[in-house]
């Protein structure tokens, strides 16, 4: 609900519609501030990004505002992905990247899935920095060909993601001089293939700082908190994507439930501080206590489901 309908919902409870005792920016900045409130308490702001967890390092940076985070999930791709092009001559070639970010085609079709299988494409589209449209596609020799000339057929005009055989996302990239590579920075939807969700196990300080994994390899499996700094466990040996979901401050991501809660904590707080209102914001805060424990009911129902909380599609 947007904020002025949730400051005229709290006028008309104070019995001020017309803002006569209580400017709209007092009711404003109090609704903010018991907004506020009920992230740093970990019930009704809520937020959820995408975290991209470098290889080698051991350590991201968290939002601004954020208070606690309740879960955390590593995507991994189920299986590679690669690009099917067609050429000139109707032969089918799949672009794929290695490890190492050297793309390649091959007419065999590669192990993983794919992206565009539902569509025939003959060419992709790609923007170099100085603006200049640069069109890749395959020549009937195999060979990655890449012009400022649109070759014939159709094809695909959104940026692209790879991925090679250990799940690691590449994009392509075309310098000015129309010099093709790769790189591990972009955004781009996997159209056909879903990711493999993963909880991370949430650690104390303490015990990461005890935690031994001086040999271990592979994908983050534990996650900890320290001032705004996410920790992960081992140290990632390839690019991981981490689902973040967490309790914010940011007062517009209030969830429309909540906003009874909010409404009732606005009107208390500023009855509160008017002569004999004392009595009236204690009964508006039992009303408050009392939807605060229904609401917490059905959605903070003791500790948190990684899976479940992400995959909802109320957020």
């Amino acid at each position: 609900m947007p904020a002025y309908l949730l400051r005229e919902q709290s006028a008309l409870l104070l019995g001020d519609s017309r803002h006569l005792l209580y400017g709209t920016a007092t009711v404003d900045a109090t609704l903010r501030r018991r907004q506020r409130l009920l992230g740093q308490q970990h019930l009704a702001l809520e937020t959820r990004e995408t975290l991209v967890a470098p290889s080698g390092a051991s350590s991201l940076s968290l939002p601004a505002d954020h208070v606690q985070t309740f879960a955390l999930l590593r995507g991994v791709p189920a299986l590679s992905v690669a690009a099917r092009v067609v050429d000139s001559g109707s032969v089918t070639w799949w672009l794929t990247v290695s490890a190492a970010g050297v793309l390649a085609l091959m007419t065999a079709t590669p192990t993983g899935a794919q992206l565009l299988i539902s569509s025939t494409i003959n060419w992709l589209r790609l923007p170099s920095p100085n603006a200049t449209l640069w069109y890749v596609y395959p020549s009937t020799l195999g060979i990655i060909e890449i012009s400022t000339a649109q070759p014939v057929g159709s094809g695909q005009t959104n940026a692209i993601q790879l991925r090679d055989t250990t799940g690691t996302p590449w994009y392509l990239s075309v310098s000015n001089l129309g010099e093709l590579s790769t790189t591990m920075t972009g955004s781009a939807t996997v159209t056909a293939t879903a990711l493999t969700l993963v909880p991370l196990q949430r650690m104390e300080a303490e015990a990461r700082q005890r935690l031994d994994n001086r040999a271990a390899t592979g994908p983050p499996r534990h996650y900890a908190i320290e001032g705004k700094r996410l920790w992960v466990d081992p140290t990632p040996d390839a690019t991981y994507e981490l689902e973040h979901l967490y309790f914010s401050t940011d007062t517009t991501r209030l969830r429309r439930p909540w906003e009874t809660v909010s409404v009732l904590d606005t009107v208390a707080a500023l009855m509160a501080r008017k002569p004999r209102g004392g009595s009236i914001a204690a009964q508006l805060q039992g009303m408050r206590d009392q939807e605060v424990s229904i609401l917490e009911s059905i959605y903070v129902p003791g500790p948190r489901d990684a899976r479940a909380s992400l995959a909802s599609v109320s957020r």
